[in-house]
């Protein structure tokens, strides 16, 4: 996962290059459940893939987020169901 967060600040430093004064966002509220927590994180990542603003409450919670056991575990569920002998 470590690179995951790597690939993510990376995207967050080049937009910074591009708009060095983000707009003020609020204040991003994550899911009660790990799962919908999961899906906050992956449409986040998608979000910032696709060239769209991350507000900086969402790239806060992100960063500490994709650390966490919980996170990791579901990656590895996602990664291992996307493998051709999965299943």
């Amino acid at each position: 996962m470590v690179e995951a967060r790597q690939a993510f600040e990376q995207r967050v430093k080049d937009k910074a290059k591009l708009d060095p004064k983000p707009k003020a966002v609020g204040r991003f509220q994550p899911a009660s459940t790990p799962k919908e927590r999961f899906q906050d994180a992956k449409d986040i990542i998608a979000k910032s893939d696709a060239g769209k603003r991350v507000g900086s409450g969402e790239a806060d919670w992100l960063r500490s987020y994709i650390e966490l056991p919980e996170y990791r575990g579901f990656q590895k569920v996602e990664e291992f169901a996307k493998r051709d002998d999965a299943g």
